[in-house]
């Protein structure tokens, strides 16, 4: 049953996740509990594959040209700003209720049934990076007309809810709308379905399974015998495109501040942050693939530069920070900050993870008001003094 195709393909690719599993689950001896379930993910993928343009892809191209007329067109009494993404890694978001015939499924529009990035996502990663940002640099952050931003200008710009005292809640000054998977044209090089088959591989399922005590009528402990079981899931693929939207009431001083939360704030959180689930190994970093559109950008990314730095790291996320003379903090995250660390001598690695004054070469860019970390070197240049 695990090769059955269905014919035609699904119209709608969340309907058939959540309701169509086919073969009832296995005896509790076979070595495969759901084996129908790859076949699933398989007709899943197969079902937004723009190089077979099935009947779900069609439909959907025809809803998305209408959504991105609507997106990229200011009304009256409304501005916004339009950015397109991409994902440089996997990127896993889970639904918020477990109504899905497999164990860990992934989240798909309600009423399209194609991937796609929550609203309340990005607003909630621009706040968290915001938060980050002001704890960084002691709540020195240049507004886009180049003052310091005031006290509570997060809760100001991201809304808040009401909290005890005299102060009341206050909504946001901007939305953001759900950024919906930007279909590839058909024949374009490199087009593929936005969804990926993915495999986790989980040690101790009797330990987190609640359907297996122990003698004791407790948790069976977790073993170092304790036998890999491959579970295949589904994730959106690298290189899936996704299209943002953000607006404000249509007042002409706020365009730059627009601007500043694309580029500032919810870019560098992409890319630096994630966004979804398992952002510590690598999953949801996304990056821009143009600038706002709807006006110009403001506070983006400056040329590269280089000086020495104090490094330290974060030992729980292996994230690394720079700090340097003048008082600037630049950070990294993901997959390249462990590569950088890796790339480091023995030595040096030692040094950093054990707190010692590590001073090195650090090659970092400005992107808004945020410093980030591009490369680490042992080695200082020429017209630099050697690191200590």
């Amino acid at each position: 049953m695990q090769n059955l195709r269905p014919d035609p393909l699904p119209a709608h690719v969340g309907l058939w996740l959540d309701r169509c599993l086919f073969e009832p689950k296995a005896s509790e001896d076979a070595p495969d509990d759901h084996p129908g379930r790859r076949a699933l993910y398989a007709s899943a993928i197969e079902a937004l594959d723009p190089v077979a343009e099935p009947p779900a892809l069609t439909h959907y191209r025809t809803l998305f040209a209408a959504w991105e007329r609507l997106a990229r067109t200011d009304h009256p009494g409304v501005l916004g700003r339009v950015c397109e993404v991409r994902a440089r890694s996997r990127v896993l978001l889970h639904p918020n209720s477990g109504a899905s015939v497999t164990d860990g499924g992934i989240l798909l529009h309600h009423s399209y049934g194609v991937p796609y990035l929550p609203g309340t996502a990005l607003k909630g990663l621009c706040r968290a990076f915001a938060d980050r940002l002001q704890e960084e640099t002691g709540g020195k952050i240049d507004s886009p007309n180049g003052a310091v931003l005031p006290e509570g200008w997060i809760d100001r710009l991201f809304g808040h809810l009401p909290c005890q005292g005299d102060r009341g809640g206050e909504a946001s000054l901007c939305d953001f709308w759900d950024a919906l998977w930007v279909p590839p044209e058909p024949g374009s090089p490199g087009a593929e379905s936005p969804l990926a088959l993915d495999v986790v591989n989980p040690h101790h399922g009797a330990y987190y399974s609640k359907s297996s005590p122990g003698q004791d009528g407790e948790r069976v402990p977790p073993k170092e015998s304790d036998p890999p079981i491959p579970t295949h899931r589904l994730t959106i693929r690298p290189g899936a495109r996704f299209l943002v939207r953000i607006e404000s009431a249509d007042d002409p001083a706020f365009g730059a501040w627009l601007d500043w939360i694309l580029t500032a704030l919810l870019l560098p959180a992409l890319d630096n942050e994630g966004i979804g689930t398992r952002t510590t190994s690598g999953y949801g970093r996304l990056v821009g693939v143009d600038g706002p559109a709807g006006g110009g950008a403001a506070g983006g990314a400056t040329p590269s530069e280089r000086d020495l730095a104090l490094i330290s790291r974060t030992r729980n996320d292996g994230a690394l920070h720079a700090t340097f003379a003048d008082g600037k903090f630049a950070t990294l995250r993901g997959e390249r900050a462990r590569q950088i660390f890796q790339s480091l001598s023995d030595t040096v690695r030692r040094r950093i993870d054990r707190n010692k004054p590590t001073r090195l070469q650090v090659v970092y860019r400005k992107q808004g008001n945020a410093y980030t970390i591009e490369d680490i070197q042992e080695t200082p240049t020429p017209s630099t003094p050697a690191a200590t």
